[in-house]
């Protein structure tokens, strides 16, 4: 290349570098030129001015991307076809290590990038897992009243919802004295381990805090662990304990265990346990009264079966001693009263029904009120406002009311005359009541 040979005109003030870019090849510049392009208003003079310039482009492709130049100040260090060979082959390596660095930094961070969605990807799939399982245990909970069904049910569920290797499940005696083991999943042959609460740290502190209790290392955790031998001879590594809460009242608690590594529970996950557990707390607790009421019920039955000869007898004293009375209440369980309602309904008696329902269900302290007409002849406008009177002031102290006995002709009479129920829940029979309410729905 001539030393007398000019580069191609560049814009005002973009300087030797952008020059050299424009063409895409190796420029040489002596003093003379240089000074020609700056009477020119080509470049512009910078500090002192070099003597000879030599400059290459660095090249991706066909693409230019930069330029690596050198310049000389001492009129005797001049630049030739060797300097510029090779400053052309530094350039065209330069230009390949760029590349080279470019592209790993690509690639690494698309490996980063492919980690992090991974990473959400996996936990977005669990979360999703744990969501379906809740709700399937939820269904299944409320679909079931007998006591170890259920409690077998939240053992075996919760290990694959938690990720955990082991659940058991223990309930305490009246005064929490004594735990005992009655379910675990899988099956180690704790079930039926009774044992001295008091003298177990974590239950202590369970029901001190009344939250969630974490181990994360059982081996080294400083608490004195009643079963900690037994623990780590099982394999266990990390396990956490959740009340079981019924009206106050912790009934019970369950364990998780994990074992290989220890198993770190997010405040999220202690939140979501602990919700679990007092949803499998409410079921324990609704199948026992489920099992009371089917029990006395059953009682009810065989004394009946028994005085099936005086029945008829039994039932027209009962009828007679109704009348009388008016309005009976009872409780059936420690938040349900029933109110049977016999004979005709005026203003005087539907004043004392609704005084008596508002009384009962402050003395017992109710949630659900049962107001049962079957025995009541005749529904007109005053007896139906008469109930939505009832239902509406015994909305006000908390409580619901459910009616039942609604008999066929009753109903059309009540449609024919326009009455509305409002929010008044419906059951044909006092029995669908009972089941309604013990269902929890």
């Amino acid at each position: 290349m001539s030393s007398t040979r000019l580069p191609p005109r560049a814009r005002r003030n973009e300087g030797l570098q952008s020059m050299c870019c424009a063409p895409g090849s190796p420029c040489w510049l002596l003093l003379k030129p240089f000074f020609e392009l700056a009477e020119q208003g080509e470049v512009e003079v910078v500090g002192e001015p070099c003597v000879d310039w030599l400059g290459v482009p660095l090249k991706q492709g066909e693409a230019t991307f930069g330029v690596v130049a050198v310049q000389s100040y001492t009129p005797s260090v001049r630049f030739s076809e060797r300097e510029k060979e090779l400053l052309t082959f530094v350039g065209q390596q330069l230009a390949v290590a760029l590349e080279r660095k470019q592209a790993a930094e690509t690639v690494r961070l698309s490996k980063a990038q492919a980690a992090e969605a991974a990473a959400h990807a996996e936990a977005a799939e669990r979360h999703a897992h744990t969501m379906e399982m809740v709700h399937r245990l939820s269904q299944a909970l409320s679909s079931r009243h007998d006591e170890q069904e259920i409690l077998d049910l939240a053992a075996r569920e919760l290990v694959g919802m938690f990720w955990a290797d082991h659940t058991s499940i223990v309930l305490f005696d009246d005064d929490g004295r004594w735990g005992i083991v009655v379910a675990e999943a899988p099956v180690n042959e704790a079930v039926g381990l009774r044992f001295a609460a008091g003298e177990d740290a974590l239950l202590v502190e369970l029901q001190e805090s009344r939250r969630p209790v974490y181990v994360e290392s059982i081996a080294s955790d400083p608490r004195p662990l009643r079963s900690r031998d037994q623990l780590l001879h099982l394999g266990y590594v990390s396990l956490m304990l959740v009340p079981l809460i019924v009206r106050d009242r912790i009934i019970g608690a369950i364990q998780l265990d994990s074992a290989g590594k220890a198993r770190h529970f997010t405040q999220a996950e202690q939140d979501l346990f602990l919700t679990l557990a007092n949803a499998i707390a409410a079921a324990i607790e609704n199948a026992r009264l489920y099992a009371s009421v089917q029990q006395e019920l059953a009682e009810r039955v065989r004394a009946e079966q028994e005085r099936s000869q005086l029945q008829e007898e039994i039932i027209r004293m009962q009828q007679s001693l109704l009348a009388e009375l008016s309005t009976p209440l009872f409780p059936i369980s420690d938040y349900v009263v029933v109110m049977p309602l016999v004979g005709a309904i005026d203003s005087n008696r539907a004043r004392g029904i609704i005084e008596a329902l508002l009384h009962g269900v402050q003395e017992h302290r109710a949630r659900v009120a049962i107001l049962d007409i079957t025995g009541v002849p005749v529904v007109d406008t005053q007896v139906a406002n008469a109930l939505m009177h009832a239902a509406q002031s015994v909305r006000l102290l908390g409580a619901q009311v459910i009616l039942t006995g609604i008999r066929p002709e009753v109903a059309q009479t009540m449609v024919g005359l326009g009455v509305e129920l409002g929010s008044i829940i419906t059951r044909g029979t006092l029995q669908d009541a009972i089941k309604f309410v013990l269902s929890g729905r």
